[in-house]
């Protein structure tokens, strides 16, 4: 009977519950409205510690991303405009530098994800948790 109620208490009376954050079609939402990982790092700072360092290592890695995704595209475009003016191949060596920068940046976004779904689950966890403790304290 005591379970009984404290799920009862946990899903229906607690505002709690209703914030919980969730990855759909490769979005975040939270309180199914959409959000970033830095406002969900700001959210989850006081709820997750964990929660928290995952959606900033998130945010680090999409930073990174975009600066090794620019200096690839920076290092292509030099290797063709110096190999077209001078005509000489010995310029080229900026080609496959830029080419290894570019390809590295869809396995570091695939890093990313994850750390957004890891940091979705501990900071539900975390929710989770809180709501438990509460319906103990009211319960007893």
């Amino acid at each position: 009977m005591k379970k009984l109620i404290l799920l009862t208490l946990l899903f229906s009376l607690n505002p709690l519950f209703a914030q919980k954050m969730e990855v759909k079609y490769g979005m975040l939402f939270y309180n199914n409205k959409i959000t970033t990982p830095i406002n969900a790092a700001i959210k989850s700072k006081n709820v997750s510690p964990e929660a928290y360092r995952y959606f900033r290592d998130a945010v680090v890695n999409r930073l990174v991303n975009c600066l090794i995704l620019g200096y690839g595209g920076y290092e292509l475009d030099r290797g063709k405009k110096m190999a077209d003016l001078t005509q000489h191949h010995h310029h080229i060596d900026h080609i496959p530098l830029g080419i290894t920068l570019v390809s590295i940046v869809p396995g570091r976004e695939s890093l990313r994800r994850i750390n957004i779904y890891k940091g979705v689950r501990a900071y539900n966890e975390a929710i989770l948790k809180k709501e438990i403790e509460e319906s103990k304290k009211t319960l007893n």
